[in-house]
């Protein structure tokens, strides 16, 4: 059998349990919430977006990553209805329940194996580097006995799903007799062990999606920073809830978050099937510039109107600044705006357009040095020099009109 016939029956395998698992969750919950809703979609966007990398690159591994979180992900919401749905029913715990409380006792850990050391370690062109392969080797063990020691271990624990007080424990049907005899606890030093060790290779892969964004270049660098600038995200959003509880628990913080799961899987597939690829520059260099932007003049805000409060605090007797305070900073914040915006972007342009911000001093250098220079030939060498470093062309010339007699 070729190896072309088995990535597409993969292929076909993950697509149609995905699409079936979807249903399933649709059949089994009893009722949908805002985050039911949201994380759906979610979840087969990953599927959909690792189909499609497979589908154009069948030789990128990190399509299927992709694809496999998407098939995990699904699977464990799938397992979490049922097990909500028996519990809530007050079933007896058996047959196909028992079976999703298995799959989701240990299905967690390859889950975020593929996320946080096989994807990163293998974005974005699916090849193992040589210099990172031990640590793709080490991963590999590590999840393979863990996954191991938590599927076959003596009891499932199905209470820590549902929202039952009383935890629900049920015996392990493929638990071998030996491990049940031993009754080995999870808590044990190996495992304790081996969990350090999963800690190390996800950071040893983020270290190498630092550097490899540090000395990457042309199409590469676009890649790594693009999914750098995604993956910002999540911090930010966690930033945002921290100082906003109120924020984490809104309708808002819920479709904010889903977004940015959402726009994970598909910067990914934008960089890795190219597909304007090279606008990722405008996109970083703006939202960065805008968001300065808004820190700055947030600050001014603040700043002017607490100071004009506190010049003239009779004014503002209720506690509250008064209209004619707000409206001088909004005035102030205003008239701010255009050479803020201008600083930002030349400080962004410095930072995310180098190419551009040098090629705009070499020209703005030439333009000086013409104004003094009055040899024909040392100007025509300088222009075909700033050319060559700004435009980069294939190939340089220069016509000069003959001097009329």
């Amino acid at each position: 059998m070729s190896a072309h016939v088995v990535r597409r029956g993969a292929w076909w395998f993950v697509v149609v349990a995905a699409g079936i698992a979807c249903v399933v969750d649709i059949l089994v919950r009893p009722s949908f919430n805002l985050d039911n809703l949201l994380l759906l979609p979610t979840v087969m966007i990953y599927v959909a977006v690792g189909a499609l990398i497979t589908l154009r690159r069948p030789e990128n591994l990190f399509g299927w990553i992709v694809m496999g979180v998407g098939l995990l992900l699904i699977l464990s919401v799938d397992s979490g209805a049922i097990i909500q749905a028996a519990l809530d029913a007050g079933t007896s715990i058996e047959g196909w329940v028992v079976v999703a409380g298995w799959f989701y006792s240990w299905a967690w850990l390859p889950l975020l194996m593929l996320i946080c050391t096989f994807g990163l370690l293998l974005y974005p062109s699916g090849v193992k580097s040589p210099r990172w392969r031990p640590v793709l080797w080490l991963s590999t063990l590590v999840t393979v006995l863990l996954t191991t020691a938590f599927a076959t271990a003596p009891t499932i624990d199905i209470g820590e799903v549902g929202v039952d007080a009383n935890a629900v424990v049920v015996s392990n049907p493929i638990a071998p007799s030996f491990i049940v005899e031993a009754d080995p606890s999870l808590d044990s030093p190996a495992i304790q062990g081996l969990m350090l060790l999963a800690v190390a290779c996800g950071l040893a892969s983020t270290l190498s999606v630092v550097l490899r964004t540090w000395q990457s270049r042309g199409v590469e660098r676009l890649q790594m920073r693009l999914f750098t600038f995604v993956i910002l995200l999540i911090p930010v959003h966690i930033f945002i809830g921290g100082i906003s509880p109120e924020f984490n628990d809104s309708a808002l913080g819920d479709v904010t978050f889903s977004i940015t799961m959402m726009l994970l899987p598909l910067a990914c597939g934008v960089a890795i099937l190219r597909y304007r690829l090279y606008d990722i520059d405008r996109i970083v260099g703006r939202t960065t510039a805008y968001a300065m932007v808004t820190g700055v003049l947030l600050v001014v805000y603040a700043a002017v109107v607490t100071s004009l409060t506190q010049l003239v605090p009779e004014s503002g007797s209720s506690g509250a600044p008064d209209s004619w305070a707000v409206a001088v900073a909004t005035l102030v914040a205003a008239g701010l705006f255009r050479p803020v915006l201008r600083w930002a972007r030349r400080v962004v342009d410095r930072r995310f357009n180098r190419e551009q911000f040098d090629a705009e001093r070499a020209v703005d250098a030439f333009a000086v040095r013409l104004c003094d220079e009055v040899e024909g030939d040392q100007v025509q060498s300088d222009l075909l020099k700033v050319l060559g470093s700004t435009v980069q062309p294939a190939f340089t010339g220069l016509w000069l009109k003959e001097p009329t007699p």
